[in-house]
């Protein structure tokens, strides 16, 4: 598998193409974020493999989300987190529950 430059090693991934529930009328999602404990027995996530394989500079990924009407896209970076994205200090948190990275 390969997101932008990195290229993931022997990973597992599945692809939804029915779903009913709160999920309907169109979902997309980042697959792979998740800690190893909500992932599918025998799976393990992305971002866990490309910590495992040493294939970020930092182990850490950054989100840039925009509103559609900003003509600005958003945007995941792996490994690093854009300065020119974000006004002022970054300001770090302790993960208290380790099911959903970023949480």
């Amino acid at each position: 598998m390969k997101i932008g430059g990195i290229q993931i090693k022997k990973q597992k991934f599945g692809n939804v193409e029915q779903q009913e529930g709160i999920f309907e009328g169109g979902f997309e999602a980042i697959i792979g974020m998740a800690y190893p404990a909500l992932a599918e027995e025998g799976v393990t996530p992305v971002f866990e493999n490309m910590m495992d394989q040493h294939l970020l500079k930092t182990n850490l990924f950054a989100f840039y989300l925009t509103q559609t009407s900003q003509n600005v896209e958003s945007d995941i970076t792996f490994g690093y987190y854009d300065k020119t994205k974000f006004h002022g200090e970054m300001v770090w948190h302790p993960v208290l529950f380790k099911y959903m990275y970023g949480i």
